[in-house]
């Protein structure tokens, strides 16, 4: 079936020859099949989540003390087994694949992606992230809509520009759905995938992020993701230098994070252990962690939330923290299948907070409450790790509603990501796709392909 029928492009807009309403209609379209691909992913693992521990870990991890000391290791660590052979002898290339291949494809001479490899990966993510791996859930979303874009505009028989706005429509429905965020789904999908901001290309992904939207709350409710106080602002204009500062401390644990995921890669192929192993090692490590800090299972929203609400202690935090930064970094290079954003999210939460405790400490006549700083976390080292400020910032403050301490957001966003570009740090998608270009190891840092980079003839 072919509906496309494009026109000379007129300028440089690529898709200035297409029919605007045909546009629009196709982000109705692209909106609708997004977001349902994104309800049945996340109910899947749901339903693993309540099979295995009996509570939706995304908001209930703590739950799990109730149970045995031996039930998360033993759920994690034979259902990583599993995931491992998933990984190894089912996914496209016996690898795992995310946003970083999504990106990939939006700037191919088709902008499609399979939708047999997209169905394949949200398999081996529904296995991780069911188990209770700590990994996040947006990476396996944009692909699953990603492979449903595909088919969509084969079936629509759709050109190439066109299928990059089919492929920006569904994803930005696919994150419009998954966190109740219509702005912050339409400028992901712009920021990262479809990579402009003509109107022609806005409006169907605007489109498709308020479907996606409208079908969350039919299913989940219009409750914003976290809960914060309506009352939160900054201060003083004095605190300003304080969230410049977190931003240049959210750059720092940023890197340490990523460095740490591709350093624990580099340490599972010096053990020489068969690949399909590494995440039934990782998830005993984590299963046994969990004794600890139950937080840590999982997407880990609800440590997300009990931080922004001021429950928990700088002692605590600072548990969460490091521990949560090192068994997300063990997931990711061991191989479970799952995304980057959600434990950024969770990791800059706790630094915020724990600075802005340790301020309160330093300077009691400061008054913007704790949980402000670990908002503004938050938003700092996921743009960072996702390398889209823009649409990070308008994430996090519609993931909150915390809309009153925008500026503070803003501030910590840019500035930790002005300090990485400085450094020559690449985002975590960067750096895999780097790695693919080059045929290597990831590396956080640009650098040239050298002789031995290129192939031989």
């Amino acid at each position: 079936m072919k509906i496309f029928l494009p026109r000379r492009p007129v300028g440089l807009d690529p898709l200035a020859g297409l029919s605007l309403p045909l546009l629009c209609g196709m982000g109705i379209l692209a909106g609708f099949f997004g977001a349902s691909g994104a309800i049945l992913f996340r109910e899947a693992f749901t339903w693993l989540n309540r099979l295995f521990y009996g509570v939706n870990l995304e908001f209930s991890a703590s739950a799990t003390q109730a149970l045995d000391w031996w039930w998360p290791p033993l759920v994690l660590g034979l259902g990583g087994l599993g995931v491992g052979l998933i990984v190894r002898f089912v996914l496209p290339e016996g690898r795992t694949q995310g946003v970083a291949e999504v990106i990939e494809a939006a700037v191919s001479k088709t902008g499609r992606m399979p939708l047999r490899d997209s169905l394949l990966v949200a398999v081996g993510s529904i296995g991780s992230l069911g188990i209770g791996a700590s990994v996040g859930r947006e990476g396996p979303v944009v692909h699953l809509a990603a492979g449903l874009a595909g088919k969509l505009s084969e079936w629509l028989g759709a050109n190439a520009a066109a299928s990059r706005v089919i492929l920006g429509c569904m994803v930005a429905s696919a994150v419009a759905v998954s966190f109740n965020a219509t702005l912050a789904g339409t400028f992901f999908a712009l920021e990262l995938v479809v990579r402009r901001y003509a109107f022609s290309a806005f409006a169907p992904v605007a489109i498709a992020a308020s479907i996606g939207t409208l079908l969350g709350h039919f299913v989940y409710g219009d409750d914003p993701a976290f809960s914060i106080p309506s009352d939160w602002y900054v201060a003083h204009y004095s605190e300003l230098p304080a969230f410049f500062f977190l931003g240049i401390m959210a750059a720092a644990l940023a890197t340490a994070f990523m460095w740490c995921i591709f350093r624990f890669r580099s340490l599972f192929l010096m053990t020489h252990l068969p690949r399909w192993t590494w995440p039934g090692l990782a998830g005993l490590i984590l299963g046994l962690a969990a004794d600890w800090r139950p937080e840590v299972l999982g997407v880990g929203y609800e440590a997300t939330s009990e931080v922004l609400a001021g429950d928990y202690s700088l002692f605590v935090v600072i548990q969460i923290l490091v521990l949560k930064m090192l068994v997300t970094a063990l997931c990711l290079a061991a191989g479970f299948v799952g995304g980057v954003f959600s434990p950024a999210v969770v990791l800059g939460a706790m630094m915020g907070a724990a600075f802005g405790m340790a301020s309160a400490l330093a300077m009691p006549f400061a008054i913007t409450d704790d949980g402000a700083y670990a908002l503004v976390g938050m938003g700092a080292v996921a743009g960072v790790v996702l390398g889209a400020p823009v649409s990070t910032i308008v994430m996090v403050v519609e993931l909150t509603g915390g809309f009153s301490i925008t500026l503070a957001v803003a501030i910590g966003v840019v500035v930790a990501s002005v300090a990485t570009q400085q450094m020559g740090v690449m985002s975590f998608f960067q750096s895999l796709m780097e790695a693919r270009r080059l045929q290597g190891q990831p590396t956080l840092r640009h650098r040239e392909p050298t002789q031995k980079d290129r192939p031989s003839r």
